[in-house]
């Protein structure tokens, strides 16, 4: 990218930029909105944004295509990660830290393979080869498809049950206590993405 497209460094941070703020910024947003709305098939639409935008990589030609490029493989991740989250959880049969790992698992795996097949596919047949990656999307999008039919079938149940009565719940912490353990974690975060995005960011555009 950089040499394709005359890219410096502070264009390169500004497209890590976009990118980090549509798949993560906007995550809670899409988080809340299905709280309030759930989808069932928001992870096959979640991975349709990631391969529109795959697509556009494959073939932007300005900073300007590269950052609407980014910006929708973002936007992917954000609708598609919560309700990921929320059908793990469901499916754990009570086994919540092991689906949870496993589902983090998945994710790193895939993010660790993601720049060998870029050294494998693209670098020596060029850019337009990142196209390829739509392949690996369309499939995810077709083994979705019985995963979001059972999702459907379970809020097509959830909204049959009558509503219950919602008590008070023991929390386990104080309010000030849980409110500085979850900022204690959202900085450690932070901080290990800064570097992640700053390495990630260089070796792949440069």
């Amino acid at each position: 990218f950089k040499e394709d497209l005359s890219l410096s460094f502070a264009q390169i941070g500004l497209i890590t930029l976009v990118y980090q703020m549509s798949a993560s910024v906007f995550q809670p947003l899409m988080g809340l909105f299905f709280d309030k709305r759930p989808i069932a098939w928001s992870l096959p639409i979640g991975m349709g944004f990631t391969l529109v935008g795959i697509m556009n990589l494959a073939f932007a030609t300005n900073l300007y295509w590269l950052l609407a490029s980014v910006f929708i493989v973002g936007i992917g991740s954000s609708v598609l990660h919560p309700e990921a989250s929320r059908i793990t959880f469901l499916a754990s049969g009570g086994k919540r830290g092991l689906a949870q790992s496993l589902f983090q698992v998945g994710g790193n795996l895939g993010g660790s393979l993601g720049p060998l097949l870029v050294a494998l596919l693209v670098a020596p047949y060029g850019r337009h080869h990142i196209a390829l990656f739509t392949v690996f999307a369309l499939i995810a999008i077709v083994v979705m498809i019985p995963i979001c039919r059972w999702f459907r079938s379970y809020l097509n149940h959830i909204k049959k049950r009558p509503m219950l009565v919602a008590g008070k719940i023991e929390r386990p912490l104080s309010s000030k206590m849980t409110v500085f353990a979850i900022s204690i974690l959202l900085i450690l975060i932070f901080s290990k993405y800064i570097y992640m995005a700053s390495l990630t960011s260089y070796y792949t555009f440069i």
